[in-house]
């Protein structure tokens, strides 16, 4: 597990996502939306339901990993389990900037319940 906690404001935090087109992780994108969290992210070029809803919060995803598409202000990256820390190139990138790396299922354990909405 990781020491990493969440803030409790999440406004203007920036959080970028791999594999954002994930039922799931959409889902949590908009969970972190929703508190004022700035979402950035990328997944593959084939078309998901998720795109709709994605495009709907505003979060029109990286086609493809870069380590380019992280940008130089993220505070923190979430992915997917169908992505390796080992061999994703945006997660290695995330890793030698030292940023908090976390899996979706343990971001989606520590998100705070407390965690004030958006103003």
């Amino acid at each position: 597990m990781t020491d990493f906690e969440f803030p409790e404001k999440l406004k203007n935090f920036k959080i970028y996502m791999v594999g954002i087109k994930g039922t799931g992780m959409t889902a949590l994108a908009e969970l972190l939306v929703s508190r004022g969290a700035v979402i950035t992210g990328s997944d593959v070029p084939d078309i998901f339901y998720t795109d709709r809803i994605l495009n709907a919060i505003g979060i029109k995803p990286y086609i493809g990993f870069k380590p380019e598409n992280l940008g130089k202000d993220i505070k923190l990256v979430i992915h997917s389990s169908a992505y390796s820390a080992e061999t994703n190139p945006e997660l290695i990138e995330a890793q030698k900037r030292g940023l908090p790396v976390l899996l979706y299922s343990e971001a989606l354990g520590l998100f705070p319940r407390r965690a004030i909405p958006q103003e």
